[in-house]
């Protein structure tokens, strides 16, 4: 990842950072190769795009509905567009 990206990241993080579905974002750290890293909360669950794959067919298209409405509306609350959403406005 280049660093403008992770700038771009960083930013992200610390403007969505106060929520309770929203992994925590602790900070950069340089490993020993001068490459950054994000410390972010640590979720034992696996990754949401893990959840979505494991159980996909157990939820009803109500709750994938939910997921996807809260999510936007709290980022347009941030006054950030998710890029993909911006390709279809």
């Amino acid at each position: 990842m280049t660093l403008r990206l992770k700038n771009c990241e960083i930013q992200f993080q610390r403007e969505v950072d106060f929520h309770d579905n929203i992994i925590r974002f602790y900070g950069v750290k340089n490993d020993q190769r001068k490459e950054y890293m994000l410390v972010m909360e640590y979720a034992d669950n696996g990754t949401f795009r893990k959840y979505l794959k494991e159980n996909f067919e157990n939820l009803t298209w109500n709750d994938k509905f939910n997921l996807a409405f809260q999510y936007h509306v709290y980022i347009l609350n941030k006054g950030i567009m998710h890029r993909d959403l911006v390709n279809i406005l």
